[in-house]
């Protein structure tokens, strides 16, 4: 049996105590027993995040590092699966939210334990506080051989 990885390994530096906070605050499970959580209050933390079921939160791992007396960093990264799309919709919330003009940048990789044929690829993301642009190996070969194809 082969297993499958989604693999990835980006920082957002140079972020202030309050940049910092903000992100830990937004990376932690709602407290359920202390809140009133209606099922479409739920629904919408979710769809917030890009998240399917809320208990899989975040969907992705992370490390709070200081790198000196007035800047953190957050390593965000995988050693087995993640979800994307949850990571990049907080990155453009933090963004919009400070109104940063920056842009963070994203590639994985998708590999398999075992050789076989279609299970390798990756792609990539650059995300910034307007939205995120994404592509794929997959559909971006897809494209090539279509245009390759109109032209014979």
């Amino acid at each position: 049996m082969a297993n499958n990885y989604l693999l990835f390994s980006e920082e957002l530096s140079g972020l202030t105590e309050e940049e910092k906070n903000w992100l830990e605050q937004e990376l932690k499970q709602p407290d359920w027993e202390d809140e009133d959580w209606s099922e479409e209050r739920i629904r919408s933390w979710c769809n917030e995040r890009d998240v399917e079921e809320i208990e899989l939160w975040p969907e992705f791992m992370y490390d709070v590092q200081k790198n000196d007396e007035s800047h953190w960093s957050i390593w965000f990264y995988s050693d087995e699966s993640a979800n994307l799309e949850s990571l990049i919709s907080l990155i453009v919330r933090f963004f919009k939210h400070f109104n940063r003009d920056e842009y963070f940048t994203l590639s994985w990789a998708h590999t398999c334990s075992k050789p076989r044929l279609g299970e390798f690829g990756g792609g990539a993301v650059i995300a910034n506080k307007s939205g995120a642009t994404w592509i794929n190996t997959d559909s971006w070969l897809h494209e090539q051989i279509l245009l390759l194809k109109r032209k014979t």
